[in-house]
């Protein structure tokens, strides 16, 4: 069994205020050296600069599933553990078989519960930056909650991404790009999570201006199952791939009795050289 270090070893302070990178990346280092291992992480850190994941290493957080706070009314993701606090301006990258899981991803100075409409619109016009980065093969993502972000998960250019549980509310979700070997996404899930449930919610709040989930120039054999979209202008979009298969998967969207409301959205977009496209 690898070993497993906290990042509190490392001087991690844990107030969600006081920059914990160091801290991360120092445990992050640790656990390189030794060839692999678990670096794991309660409470909330602020991260307000790029933190690498390297080789072999898993950024692990306390939490089973991260979904929706109860009582919905009072979203106050800002109050929980398991969070990390991430600058727009940086980026948590992983490199080969790196892995982060059981944590939310929260965009620094997002500052949730939205109060009325007027800081929700204002919230989600803010969204930017890219939460999680990918720059190696076999990297794996789930159990997670990324809110705030214009982009959840990027890839280029590399081999066997794994999705598994990944949840979020950001302009885009997952954008994978130029993967010669299969990438599998299970059971993710794309929805208004900052914005749902509460009194002021209208349906122009629900909605998100870009795309959940993206798949490009080659895409070989990507299997997305059994994930959803909701509210986004396109759901599941596929450009130029190679036998992807969609299973099992569903995009929603906003609608006024019953008619759809949200103009010129798509649920599903192939485009490009795509071919062998199976939904």
């Amino acid at each position: 069994v690898g070993e497993i270090v906290s990042v509190k070893d490392f001087g991690a302070v844990g107030d969600g205020v006081t920059d914990d990178t160091v801290a991360f990346q120092a445990a992050i280092d640790y656990i390189y050296t030794l060839g692999g291992g678990t670096v794991r992480f309660n409470d909330r850190y602020l991260i307000d600069s790029n933190l690498m994941i390297k080789d072999y290493v898993s950024l692990q957080g306390p939490l089973g599933l991260p979904d929706e706070i109860l009582p919905r009314t009072a979203a106050d993701y800002d109050g929980k553990i398991g969070v990390l606090v991430l600058n727009s301006s940086a980026t948590i990258t992983t490199n080969d078989s790196a892995s982060i899981g059981h944590c939310v991803i929260i965009r620094k100075g997002l500052d949730l519960p939205f109060v009325d409409a007027v800081a929700a619109a204002a919230g989600i016009a803010a969204f930017s930056g890219t939460a999680l980065t990918v720059a190696g093969t076999g990297c794996y993502f789930h159990h997670l909650l990324i809110l705030g972000f214009g982009k959840a998960i990027y890839s280029t250019g590399f081999e066997r991404v794994r999705c598994q549980y990944v949840s979020g509310d950001c302009t885009n979700g997952v954008e994978i790009n130029n993967c010669a070997d299969v990438s599998y996404m299970t059971n993710c899930h794309f929805w208004p999570y900052t914005t749902v449930h509460q009194t002021w919610t209208t349906n122009a709040l629900l909605r998100r201006t870009g795309t959940s989930y993206t798949f490009s120039n080659i895409g070989d054999w990507n299997k997305i199952t059994d994930c959803f979209s909701y509210g986004y202008y396109r759901g599941f979009r596929a450009v130029s791939v190679n036998s992807v298969t969609f299973l099992g998967c569903g995009a929603d969207n906003t609608s006024t009795a019953g008619v759809g409301d949200h103009t010129g959205s798509i649920g599903f977009v192939i485009e490009g050289s795509s071919n062998d496209t199976r939904i």
